[in-house]
């Protein structure tokens, strides 16, 4: 696998890379202390698997930093490594682009864990901050530890039984692979769902969707 790990403080970096490692010795890790040489590695490696960035970094403000990753590596999910931990900077890292927020002070463990997720094709969500209110942002509908999300009622109106099922499971950060085993459905049919749920929500990716969920669950719950 290649991974990309981004960070200006070199000890945490090396730790980001003793990790990668542990999941797979056999990684081609490329590192980064700035934006600046991120964007470059980002657009001269088309096949990374996973980009590991400091959201505080020389160069670009953070969110802009991780949108231009983004654009950079349009096939390689970006996971959010932060000493910053409040709800409005992990919804803003979703909204530019980011497949989940790990704040620096996880375990090795929870972080190992949080990465094989979003390998899978899910989004991970520190559950510390779930549920939390900060100004007019909430996580209610992405409490991935903390029980079932709901689903409004403007989202189950637009959504049969089984793709409120599946967004649930979305709103929890699974992959479709693991939707499909909890719900008893082919892989195939749970990609139909999810697809379903894009156009009724007018969404294009799974974060999208998740954000769009919890910005009505609040407006409803107002």
């Amino acid at each position: 696998m290649k991974f990309l790990v981004a960070d200006d403080h070199a000890v945490f970096r090396v730790g980001l890379v003793y990790l990668l490692q542990k999941l797979d010795p056999e990684a081609e890790i490329s590192e980064a202390s700035d934006y600046t040489e991120a964007l470059d590695i980002a657009g001269a490696e088309a096949d990374l698997d996973l980009i590991l960035v400091d959201l505080l970094m020389p160069g670009i403000d953070g969110f802009d930093g991780v949108s231009s990753l983004r654009e950079k590596a349009p096939s390689a999910p970006i996971i959010v490594v932060s000493a910053r931990e409040n709800p409005a900077d992990v919804q803003a890292s979703l909204g530019h682009g980011a497949m989940g927020y790990l704040p620096k002070s996880s375990s090795s463990d929870v972080m190992l864990n949080a990465i094989r997720l979003v390998l899978s094709g899910g989004m991970y969500l520190p559950p510390a901050l779930l549920g939390r209110q900060e100004g007019n942002v909430r996580f209610d509908s992405m409490e991935a530890s903390l029980g079932q999300p709901r689903l409004s009622e403007k989202i189950a109106h637009n959504l049969t039984r089984r793709q409120r099922d599946v967004m649930r499971l979305l709103s929890l950060g699974r992959s479709n692979k693991a939707i499909a085993q909890e719900l008893g459905l082919a892989e195939g049919t749970v990609k139909v769902h999810v697809s379903a749920i894009f156009k009724a929500l007018s969404v294009t990716n799974r974060t999208e969707a998740v954000i769009v969920a919890g910005k009505i669950d609040a407006d409803d719950s107002i």
